[in-house]
């Protein structure tokens, strides 16, 4: 990813797994991965583990979650992921995206979002 850094938070006491630079920009991302498939997708959860707290815009600002059988990235700003109710979202990396239905299509491999100067939700 050009220009992008990555940086690995030391310890388990953060909110967030990497910290990724772009520029002047830091951005805190917490990694999820799932292969647990239902129908034609795969659901992921973006809980922290039994002991943390919930995540929070303020704490962590983009979500990357692995769809292990399908090889599919999806970068997920904070905001779009914990507005759902249970912070539990279905992933569908079908062969040919159909972004108007498949909701988080149109995050999967949005390494973008990661340049840009303003978050996108």
């Amino acid at each position: 990813m050009r220009g992008l850094q990555g940086v690995k938070a030391v310890g388990d006491s953060s909110s967030y797994d990497i910290g990724v630079e772009y520029g002047r920009h830091f951005f805190r991302m917490q990694v999820k991965s799932t292969s647990y498939q239902i129908g034609n997708g795969y659901l992921c959860a973006f809980k922290p583990n039994r002991k943390g707290r919930r995540y929070t815009t303020k704490s962590v600002d983009f979500f990357a979650a692995y769809v292990i059988p399908e090889n599919a990235w999806y970068v997920l700003p904070s905001s779009a992921v914990l507005k759902t109710k249970s912070n539990d979202l279905m992933l569908c990396p079908v062969r040919r995206p159909k972004r108007d239905l498949y909701r988080y299509e149109g995050y999967r491999e949005a390494w973008n979002l990661l340049r840009s100067p303003t978050m996108h939700v």
